[in-house]
């Protein structure tokens, strides 16, 4: 993020000229050079200055408490000086969610603003994974990129769609986790006669051609069928 720019490198006559037959312009690579000093100057203006930030937003926090309103996310303002602090603490936090509650007296807490910071995702069960999927192959440039065709005894027995999961992926972890309940009710619409398979590491999922759905976790022998 922090570092120089690549070195662009300026497209030839023909490149231009070719791209021009399409109604495209090609970009040089001075302007190349200052798109990549904006897009990485936008992702540092969405990191905020903790620096006397509990003076800043204290504020209007307390607008917000007076008013009943203890989260900047579910909060309900009803008047305009509340809309004002929610956006105030907003801009002061760039859009990081404050929650208020009662300090904990046994552990020596007193009133006042404290920082948390952490990152995350929502996980919305196994058919939250198949919404995915459904809206991806919606997608008209969406390909597939795993293909196998299976035979057996030399008789071909139908298509095989393989996607792979890894561990960066929120539903990975969803799999991991519930192992052979990791079971999706919803079934994925292919126009093609297809066995879809879904593999988050030991958790293998498989979309038969009736659209049921079986899960395989690796050291057991039945899968569990939906």
């Amino acid at each position: 993020m922090f570092g120089n720019p690549p070195l662009f490198s300026d497209p030839s006559s023909e490149d231009v000229a070719d791209w021009a037959k399409h109604g495209f312009r090609v970009a040089s690579a001075e302007e190349r050079r200052k798109e990549w000093i904006t897009s990485r100057s936008e992702r540092l203006r969405t990191i905020p200055d903790v620096r006397r930030l509990e003076q800043r937003i204290q504020p209007h926090l307390r607008v917000l408490e007076e008013a009943g309103i203890h989260s900047t996310r579910t909060g309900e303002p009803t008047l305009p000086q509340h809309w004002s602090a929610l956006a105030a603490v907003g801009q002061s936090t760039a859009g990081w969610i404050c929650e208020a509650r009662e300090p904990i007296a046994a552990a020596g807490e007193t009133a006042g603003v404290e920082l948390a910071f952490g990152f995350g995702y929502v996980r919305r069960g196994p058919n939250a994974f198949v919404e995915r999927i459904v809206n991806w192959i919606g997608d008209p440039d969406a390909k597939w990129t795993n293909v196998v065709e299976s035979t057996a005894n030399g008789g071909w027995i139908g298509r095989h769609e393989v996607l792979l999961f890894d561990p960066s992926d929120p539903d990975y972890w969803t799999a991991d986790e519930l192992g052979e309940q990791f079971l999706p009710t919803r079934p994925v619409p292919l126009a093609d006669p297809i066995v879809l398979w879904c593999v988050f590491g030991k958790v293998v999922l498989r979309q038969d051609l009736d659209g049921a759905w079986r899960v395989h976790v690796a050291g057991e022998h039945e899968p569990n069928s939906a």
